[in-house]
């Protein structure tokens, strides 16, 4: 078995990417806490280490790389917002990068603000338009020398984190089984007539939505890529 496509082609999207992206917007897996920076390059070391991965060498390293490569960038823009929030919190004393977020900010969980993101949305919710400009004021003007709260700063950093850089183990293995099985998919045996099959899908579609067009003169609105008129 051969990859569909070059190994030295660098301008392909890369098939971990596309799993993401389907797996976060369509899997939301509210339940489950998201996973720390620590947890997030522990989980992916122990995966592309096994033999799921593992197999796909030696025509699958590239794959393995990219993959290990996206997880590790993650990891590390979460790790920077972990060492931010606890370097505020702590008054500037986080500096080593390899902290482990969980050690280090012991005080700031269960007994400061909502533990809950679920929690925390109907709590911002149910606030007037007054409370809710309090509390973002709160959380920005928040020093760690008594300007600001340290409840709300946590609480928006909660909430920055779940938005933007969030995901559960149960995402990160759905993603990683995804991304294995389009990997799968693009394989091809030796000698398929790649670029005909390629060419064929390519053109039928963009020629068959061409001479619909000329059917339809008149017509108030149509959907040309499906042959629908309204």
């Amino acid at each position: 078995m051969q990859q569909q496509h070059d190994d030295d082609d660098d301008d392909r999207v890369a098939i971990i990417a596309m799993s993401v992206v389907n797996v976060c917007s369509t899997v939301k897996d509210p339940d489950n806490s998201a996973l720390t920076s620590h947890e997030i390059r522990t989980t992916i070391d122990r995966e592309l280490r096994g033999q799921r991965f593992q197999s796909l060498l030696p025509q699958g390293e590239k794959f393995i790389k990219e993959t290990e490569a996206h997880f590790y960038d993650l990891a590390e823009q979460v790790r920077l917002l972990e060492l931010y929030e606890a370097s505020i919190a702590t008054g500037g004393m986080v500096t080593d990068a390899d902290h482990h977020y969980s050690s280090v900010l012991p005080s700031i969980g269960k007994g400061h603000g909502e533990s809950s993101i679920a929690m925390l949305r109907s709590k911002l919710r149910s606030m007037s338009r007054s409370e809710k400009a309090r509390w973002v004021d709160d959380a920005l003007t928040y020093d760690g020398d008594g300007e600001g709260s340290i409840i709300a700063f946590h609480e928006m950093h909660l909430i920055l984190r779940d938005n933007v850089h969030r995901i559960t183990s149960h995402q990160l293995s759905e993603i990683l089984r995804q991304a294995l099985t389009k990997y799968y998919k693009a394989q091809v045996q030796p000698g398929e007539a790649v670029g005909a099959v390629g060419a064929q899908s390519l053109s039928e579609p963009g020629t068959q939505m061409t001479l619909k067009t000329f059917h339809f003169a008149g017509v108030a609105s149509m959907n040309v890529t499906l042959g629908d008129c309204d």
